[in-house]
């Protein structure tokens, strides 16, 4: 809930330096940062240090980082306000005012200044900086989970089941010869650099440089080099393996 002073008297500039404060988290479960109250206290404690009027204060419980973080309403409340008292917004830190860089420009259209508990008054080359840095943060947080999703849908795909009628015809050995053939290929382009950009061929090329067979037959164990058209049939299962194979280099995210 929003809580705000009256409007200041028009054509008159207040004598001291008035700010509307912000506080933001994800979540209210968030496991890092502070908390709504732990920010209110550390404005709080920085505008009476500073000699600022606080004309209200207002706050979010979610994501900034994204176009729709815009129509936040806490956000929009503190946006109007600061207009109307002529005030400035004070936030814990940048990153908790936006992690969307385009919403620079609509705070500073509406000629709002920020303020922060850690810098001060943040110019516009700073709070550019800030944000960039914030967004770019997200960003990669959340490729990681996308990532990390992938991996795990790969864990719970369904293995081949392997039933009496598939052993007795022989269709086993078949499907051993296929992984087998499946995790010596991805085992070695996993560490070729740039092998997602290569061609079939270019990837067949390095196989068969590298003396990279393929069991043909697992009774007479004939073996072959890969062909594009085998290699193609195999791909996405190649892929998948060369995935699961390179779960453990995942970067993990700096935390805030």
């Amino acid at each position: 809930m929003s809580h705000t002073s009256p409007e200041a008297p028009k054509n008159s500039r207040p004598s001291r330096r008035r700010v509307f404060l912000y506080a933001r988290v994800s979540s209210i479960a968030q496991s890092h940062g502070p908390s709504i109250e732990e920010q209110f206290i550390a404005m709080t404690k920085f505008a009476r240090r500073n000699k600022m009027d606080v004309v209200g204060h207002d706050m979010d419980e979610e994501s900034a980082h994204s176009p729709r973080s815009e129509s936040r309403p806490g956000f929009q409340q503190a946006l109007r306000e600061a207009q109307r008292l002529d005030a400035a917004i004070l936030v814990f830190n940048v990153s908790r005012l936006t992690r969307w860089l385009p919403t620079v420009e609509l705070i500073r259209s509406r000629r709002i200044r920020v303020y922060s508990v850690d810098i001060g008054y943040v110019k516009r080359e700073r709070l550019l900086s800030e944000v960039a840095m914030a967004q770019a943060e997200s960003d990669h947080k959340s490729q990681a989970r996308k990532a990390l999703k992938a991996i795990g849908d790969l864990r719970r795909k369904p293995r081949t089941t392997l039933t009496d009628d598939l052993r007795r015809t022989g269709i086993t050995n078949n499907v051993l010869r296929s992984d087998d053939n499946i995790r010596a290929a991805a085992r070695h382009l996993a560490t070729v650099p740039g092998v997602e950009h290569m061609t079939h061929q270019q990837r067949v090329d390095v196989l068969a440089a590298a003396g990279i067979l393929r069991l043909k037959n697992s009774k007479t164990f004939k073996t072959g080099q890969w062909t594009r058209e085998a290699l193609r049939k195999r791909w996405v299962e190649i892929e998948d393996e060369m995935t699961l194979l390179l779960e453990d280099d995942l970067p993990g995210s700096p935390l805030p």
